[in-house]
């Protein structure tokens, strides 16, 4: 199956792990700066940049990148509390707003 007729909601979830690996990259570099963090952050940027796009082709923009970041959302708070980082009611609100605001506009 070529990846230009794969189905919207994969290449939306691919596009999400994309950018959420890119966002732990770039934390993971904050702290200790190295080439490999730098090249695993351009590859994931990549990554999503070509799924968004062929996303696009077939979803219209707003409901694509809301889909999308709201994904990526509730990926990257997994993550931050895989790796211990609290979150803190604020957080949480926000991330809630993320996907009411998701569920308004799919309805």
């Amino acid at each position: 199956m070529s990846i230009l007729l794969a189905k919207p909601i994969f290449l939306i979830v691919i596009c999400a792990i994309a950018y959420a690996v890119a966002t732990f990259a770039m934390k993971q570099a904050s702290d200790a700066p190295h080439i490999l963090l730098y090249a695993m952050i351009a590859l994931c940027f990549s990554v999503a940049a070509i799924t968004e796009i062929i996303v696009l082709r077939q979803m219209n923009l707003g409901i694509a990148y809301i889909l999308i970041l709201a994904t990526e959302s509730l990926l990257v708070v997994s993550l931050a509390g895989l790796v211990g980082e609290g979150f803190g009611p604020r957080e949480m609100a926000g991330a809630g707003l993320v996907l009411v605001g998701t569920a308004i506009l799919s309805a």
